[in-house]
């Protein structure tokens, strides 16, 4: 949930944002605990500095802008802005991609290409789509296959997997995982070089957004486009293309 280096509490640890939950509804009651929260943690002396990366600001605002708001006012300050990206399920359509998205999934479909949901046993052959993807990207998956298969297995009404095929060729791939009842959340996705000139992603999106709005969902978060709040730039074009909408994420820092 939190990681401590030196004299620093990062939140969070190895999770895509942090800060704390509170199943309380009343505002004054969240900066409260928050507020006490901060101070029990000061008062342990071993550290100086708490930074936390909060979620996007459309992932319950009611809950987690109280807690931005105490950091600022104990005087925190903002250490970085990233650029978030996120998918209305009831307000997307296909118009809503780019005109290249358009024709490539088109392109996609004509060859016969289509996208299902996939069981837990596909996921080596999954994997090593995202493993080759972030090979040719220069870095490594954020978990080994290891790992992943434990989430799946301690999780397995959370973490779903999904394909695009053409024939019998897997041609792009996505890991989910259930944030809230309200919010579905693309862990992985990628897609097999050879196959890149149709774009199957963008089928695999189209799919995913269905998928979601008919299981409840009412947001299907694409994740973000900047790294420590540096964009970067294909990855930002990739979810603009895909008629995503921008939101903001903070990493505020606070000096005890």
């Amino acid at each position: 949930m939190f990681d401590l280096r030196n004299t620093t509490l990062r939140s969070p640890c190895r999770a895509s944002f942090g800060g704390m939950w509170s199943t309380n509804s009343d505002i004054g009651a969240i900066t409260s605990d928050f507020r006490l929260a901060l101070k029990l943690v000061s008062e342990l002396n071993l550290i100086d500095t708490i930074e936390i990366l909060f979620p996007p600001n459309h992932f319950f605002p009611s809950l987690f802008n109280p807690q931005q708001d105490e950091m600022f006012s104990l005087g925190g300050s903002l250490d970085f802005r990233q650029r978030y990206f996120a998918i209305s399920t009831h307000d997307w359509s296909q118009s809503d991609l780019s005109k290249g998205n358009k024709k490539k999934l088109r392109q996609f479909r004509e060859r016969g290409g289509y996208t299902t949901q996939l069981s837990p046993s596909n996921l080596p052959s999954v994997y090593a789509v995202i493993k080759e993807n972030r090979r040719m990207l220069g870095v490594s998956p954020s978990i080994d296959l290891e790992g992943l298969t434990r989430l799946f297995e301690k999780f397995p009404e959370h973490y779903r997997l999904f394909g695009s095929f053409i024939g019998d060729d897997l041609t792009a791939v996505a890991v989910t995982v259930e944030t809230s009842k309200k919010q579905h959340y693309v862990f992985f996705w990628a897609d097999v070089l050879q196959f890149r000139p149709v774009s199957p992603v963008v089928s695999l999106c189209d799919f995913l957004v269905d998928y979601s709005r008919n299981n409840g969902y009412d947001i299907l978060d694409l994740g973000a486009a900047s790294t420590s709040g540096v964009d970067t730039e294909g990855l930002l074009r990739f979810k603009q293309n895909l008629g995503a909408t921008e939101y903001e994420q903070l990493q505020i820092l606070l000096r005890l």
